[in-house]
């Protein structure tokens, strides 16, 4: 079983990095510059897959991939409430009933809001991975909201405050190993006034009559 300390720089809390770096804050720093770049980059090209467990690995690896070597893998220590042995099986049991669910097809903009900040909400309290979780699991809720629902979209002010709350977010979650705290963070974004966002907070698009 691997132990905490083994992915952690000797003689520190900070996580061992692409970067070098011993400093949390600094780790931090690099970490958000770089997962910016690349949720620039999913808003362009996203990655596709089928909203399963694969599909949020592969998205969190894309995200962390210039900061840790284990990007996209499934932690292995006992960090969140879910056991490191049956994480996997309660990821894939709920990712499966999303699937049951028809990804949320034809819903109202209401009950799939409702539906979809639940399943939001259940990823992360499993903390899928060491760190990065909320990036990774918003990004994922994002394109399931942009491609299997398309009379629904992601609310501008929520947009706003992922934009902002990114760095926030990342500077919370790769210092150290994410601990349930962090999963539960709802703080506002840095440098503005917002108040936390549910997630996905959507409108309905109106089609003008013909």
């Amino acid at each position: 079983m691997i132990d905490a300390e083994d992915l952690q720089v000797p003689g520190t809390d900070t996580l061992k990095d692409k970067f070098g770096s011993a400093d949390p804050a600094a780790l931090a720093r690099a970490a958000s510059d770089s997962a910016a770049r690349r949720i620039a980059e999913l808003q362009v090209s996203p990655i596709r897959g089928g909203f399963d467990s694969s599909h949020l690995q592969e998205i969190h690896r894309y995200l962390f991939q210039d900061v840790f070597d284990w990007a996209g893998e499934l932690r292995h220590i006992e960090t969140g409430s879910v056991p490191a042995t049956s994480l996997e099986e309660s990821l894939n049991r709920s990712l499966d009933r999303l699937s049951r669910e028809n990804l949320l097809r034809g819903l109202s903009a209401a009950e799939w809001t409702h539906r979809a900040s639940g399943y939001v909400e259940e990823l992360r309290s499993l903390h899928p991975f060491l760190a990065g979780n909320d990036l990774a699991i918003a990004e994922f809720a994002t394109e399931l909201a942009r491609k299997k629902k398309p009379d629904v979209a992601v609310g501008a002010r929520t947009r706003r405050y992922f934009r902002w709350s990114r760095f926030c977010r990342t500077s919370r979650e790769v210092g150290a190993i994410a601990t349930p705290h962090h999963a539960r963070c709802r703080c506002g974004p840095v440098g503005t006034n917002l108040p936390p966002a549910p997630f996905p907070r959507t409108r309905k698009r109106v089609v003008p009559a013909n």
